[in-house]
C-alpha cells in the first residue's frame, strides 16, 4: 500500500514537470511567434520648406584648371538679322475724297469717237463723273475707261444704266454714252492714323519675330550643346529701326525694317542640370534632402556674354525645397523598440521637421513596436 502511494506521488510530480515544460514551450513559441510575425509601419509627414536661390554659372568653350569649378562647357553664338513687315494703324478716320472707278463708253457711230480728259458723264439722277484720260472709243464698239467723281464725298447709289455726255448735241448723245459704272475707291473711306504706340508695337513685334528666328537657329545647333530655354537665352542690340511713316501720318499701312544683333548661349544641358543641383544642395543642412525644382520652376537668363573670349555668365533662378532626410537620427529604429502608438507619435513629433505621424501595428492585437528592428518600417510621405 505504501509502495503504491509512493508511485502515485512520483507520477504526479512527473505530470507537473511535464505540464510545466509544456506551458514553458507554449510561452516560448508564443514569444517567437510574436517577435517573428509582428510588424510596425510608421508613416511620417515631414515639413516642406521651399526657397528660391539665385546664382551665376560661367560658360566657357574650353575648361581648364584656371577656370572656376562652377563653370560648364558651352559657346557664345552671335548673328545679325534683319526683318521687314507691313503693319496697320490701330486708329482710323474717315477720309473724304473723290470716288473713282471704271465706266463703259459706248459708240454707235461708224467712225471712232475721241474724248478728251475731263469729259463729263451725267446720270439720270444728277451724278456727274469725268473722264480721267484722253480716250478714243472705237467705231460701233465700246471701251472701259477710268473716271472720277466731279465732287468729293460718297456718291451713294445712283442710276448707272445710262450716263449722257452733256457736251454733245442731243442726237449725238443717243449714239455716244456711258453705262455700268464700277467704283474702285469710295469717296468716304476709312484710313489709318499712325500713332507712336503703333510704331513701338510694330518694332517690338519685329524684334520678337527675329528672336523666334534666332531661337530656332540655336535649337538647331549641332551636337550635345543646346540652350535650356532658347527664347530666354537670347540677348539683342537693335542697330536700325526704319519706319516708312511718322506719328500723325494718315496711311492704310506702314512698313518697318529692324536690323539687330542677337547673342545666344549654347551649353551642355547635363552639365547645367548637375551644376544647378549642386548649387541647390549647398543650401541644405545636415540630415536634409532636396526637393528638386518642378517643371517651370527654374529660369535661365544671360547675365553677360563675350564672343571674343568665348565665355558667358548665365543667371539661374531656381525654386526648390528642403525636407527631412531618412538618414537622420530621428529614423534610428532602435529608439522605437517596445514603444506603443502614443509613445512613437510623441517621439517623432518632438522633431520640428515632422508635422504628422501615423502608426499601424500588425497583427491587430499587437500594441507595441516589435523587438526586431527590421520589422519596423519608417516611411516618409512625400
Amino acid at each position: 500500500m505504501r509502495h503504491f502511494k509512493k508511485n502515485e506521488s512520483r507520477a504526479l510530480l512527473f505530470k507537473q514537470i511535464a505540464l510545466t515544460f509544456f506551458f514553458i514551450t507554449i510561452g516560448i513559441v508564443g514569444v517567437i511567434f510574436y517577435i517573428s510575425f509582428s510588424w510596425a509601419t510608421i508613416l511620417l509627414t515631414p515639413k516642406q520648406d521651399f526657397f528660391t536661390q539665385r546664382f551665376l554659372i560661367p560658360v566657357v568653350e574650353n575648361l581648364d584648371s584656371s577656370i572656376s569649378q562652377d563653370a560648364i562647357r558651352g559657346a557664345v553664338v552671335q548673328k545679325e538679322l534683319e526683318y521687314t513687315a507691313w503693319f496697320s494703324p490701330q486708329e482710323t478716320t474717315t477720309s473724304v475724297q473723290r470716288t473713282t472707278g471704271t465706266l463703259t463708253i459706248v459708240n454707235k457711230n461708224p467712225q471712232p469717237q475721241p474724248l478728251r480728259a475731263t469729259t463729263r458723264f451725267l446720270s439720270s439722277d444728277g451724278v456727274l463723273l469725268r473722264l480721267k484720260n484722253f480716250t478714243t472709243v472705237p467705231a460701233n464698239g465700246q471701251i472701259d475707261a477710268e473716271v472720277y467723281a466731279d465732287k468729293e464725298g460718297d456718291l451713294g447709289n445712283f442710276d448707272t444704266s445710262r450716263l449722257t455726255l452733256p457736251a454733245l448735241w442731243p442726237a449725238m448723245q443717243e449714239k455716244v454714252y456711258g453705262r455700268g459704272f464700277t467704283p474702285s475707291q469710295s469717296g468716304g473711306s476709312q484710313i489709318g492714323i499712325i500713332r507712336q504706340e503703333d510704331i513701338e508695337r510694330a518694332q517690338q513685334s519685329s524684334i520678337e519675330a527675329l528672336r523666334d528666328q534666332f531661337s530656332e537657329l540655336l535649337s538647331a545647333s549641332q551636337g550635345d550643346w543646346k540652350p535650356q530655354n532658347p527664347k530666354n537665352m537670347i540677348d539683342f542690340k537693335v542697330k536700325d529701326a526704319l519706319v516708312s511713316g511718322k506719328a500723325g501720318d494718315t496711311v492704310n499701312r506702314f512698313q518697318v525694317t529692324v536690323r539687330a544683333t542677337y547673342t545666344g548661349i549654347i551649353y551642355d544641358m547635363q552639365d547645367m542640370a548637375k551644376k544647378v543641383d549642386e548649387k541647390l544642395r549647398e543650401q541644405l543642412s545636415g540630415g536634409q534632402d532636396l526637393i528638386p525644382p518642378a517643371e517651370g520652376d527654374t529660369e535661365y537668363a544671360i547675365e553677360d556674354a563675350n564672343e571674343s573670349t568665348k565665355s558667358a555668365l548665365i543667371r539661374v533662378t531656381a525654386k526648390a525645397g528642403k525636407i527631412l532626410g531618412e538618414d537622420t537620427e530621428a529614423f534610428s529604429k532602435k529608439n522605437l523598440v517596445g514603444l506603443n502608438k502614443e509613445q512613437i507619435a510623441a517621439y517623432f513629433m518632438s522633431y520640428p521637421d515632422i508635422i504628422d505621424v501615423q502608426v499601424h501595428f500588425y497583427p491587430a492585437w499587437v500594441t507595441r513596436a516589435p523587438f526586431l528592428t527590421d520589422h519596423i518600417n519608417v516611411m516618409l510621405k512625400r
